[in-house]
């Protein structure tokens, strides 16, 4: 009887997502009316090389005729989500842009899904159409419906936490093989996460471990399949281009090498150009010191990692990697839902209006938000 009640709980949750997404799909497309429509106007920065992957594949050399992007590759980008577009593109006959969107607003539901499910397993859960709505309209989701990684990306890492919190480790072995895939932070995450639940026995909830060498056993399988999942694209890389690692060297020509991380954040804000990005990686830092200190240690590492990964070399799309991680969508939506009703329909009005501004900006163009 539980199991069935359990069933409806998540079928229910599922069909809010699904709608709440698709109302908001409605309104992004009004938004981008003036620029062409949705597909056209979400395809902004990195889409382009998304794109060109899922519909050419990998190039064997970097742009040498390109004034722009002379030297840059597309091996920077990893495969996940690209080749789930690519196959979409081909069994549906969509144009890759239209399917590499399809992708992601199909995905987005299967995300608030895992989600609302992270949230309940570590007892904090939050009203399954208030989850839905604040994550379509937290401004900071603008990559979720465009053609970029960020959907894959969760539901690689969510599904993969949701799956250690239940104990299925090779569920959990799974996701992590396609969160390798997924981003060059993909392997260190994953490292991260086995090493947290080895060492602490729990996953930031209630999930009560086995043994030290049990753990132990699970860690050392997670590592494996998230490196396994790098490793795919590493042999692939060297077979193309006679270097596994070029994802890592061809950064060079976007102007980004490992530096002490800090260097980057004064760069930028002595830069007008770069000015929001400084700021966003200030408070950034203030968002992680903040996770740790209220005791979210599982969230604070896995956001401080990637915002020292990223932000080590460069301080662009700081934004995109620390404030758009599920992670850090989850713990804002549990915190407003324990508002009383008033504040909260206040919370989710104020987002509103930080979500068009940020919509319009993304569909503009603007360097903001990359």
């Amino acid at each position: 009887m539980m199991q069935r009640n359990a069933r409806a709980e998540r079928l229910a949750a599922t069909v809010t997502s699904v709608a709440i997404v698709g109302l908001a799909i409605l309104l992004h497309a009004l938004l981008a009316r003036p620029w062409g429509g949705l597909v056209a106007a979400s395809c902004r920065w990195d889409c382009v090389w998304y794109d060109r992957i899922a519909a050419h594949g990998y190039a064997a050399l970097p742009q040498l005729c390109d004034p722009v992007r002379l030297g840059q590759a597309d091996w920077a980008f990893f495969p996940l989500f690209p080749l789930l577009a690519g196959l979409l593109a081909r069994v549906t006959h969509l144009p890759v842009p239209m399917a590499a969107l399809t992708l992601n607003i199909a995905l987005l539901p299967c995300l608030i899904t895992l989600c609302a499910d992270d949230l309940k397993l570590q007892g904090r859960a939050v009203g399954a159409w208030f989850l839905a709505a604040f994550f379509v309209l937290y401004p900071f989701n603008v990559w979720y419906v465009s053609q970029y990684s960020e959907t894959a990306f969760g539901v690689a890492l969510i599904g993969g936490v949701v799956a250690l919190r239940r104990g299925r480790v090779w569920l959990a072995a799974v996701a992590f093989f396609l969160l390798g895939m997924a981003r060059p932070t993909g392997f260190v995450l994953a490292a991260c996460i086995a090493g947290y639940d080895i060492v602490t026995g729990r996953i930031g909830g209630d999930r009560t471990a086995s043994t030290p060498a049990r753990r132990l056993a699970d860690g050392v399988l997670l590592v494996a399949a998230a490196g396994a999942g790098l490793g795919v694209f590493v042999v692939y890389l060297d077979h193309l281009t006679g270097d596994g690692f070029a994802f890592m060297h061809v950064q060079i020509a976007w102007h980004r090498r490992f530096r002490f991380f800090i260097l980057p954040i004064l760069h930028a804000l002595g830069h007008r150009h770069w000015l929001p990005q400084g700021l966003f990686a200030i408070a950034g830092i203030a968002l992680i010191v903040w996770l740790i200190r209220t005791g979210r240690l599982f969230v604070g590492l896995v956001v401080g990692v990637t915002a020292l990964l990223a932000g080590s070399t460069g301080a662009a799309s700081i934004e995109r990697f620390v404030f758009s991680n599920p992670l850090v969508i989850e713990v804002g939506a549990s915190l407003a839902w324990q508002l009383n009703p008033r504040r909260r329909w206040a919370v989710l009005a104020a987002m509103a209006v930080g979500q068009v501004l940020a919509t319009e900006l993304w569909f503009s163009g603007s360097d903001i938000l990359t």
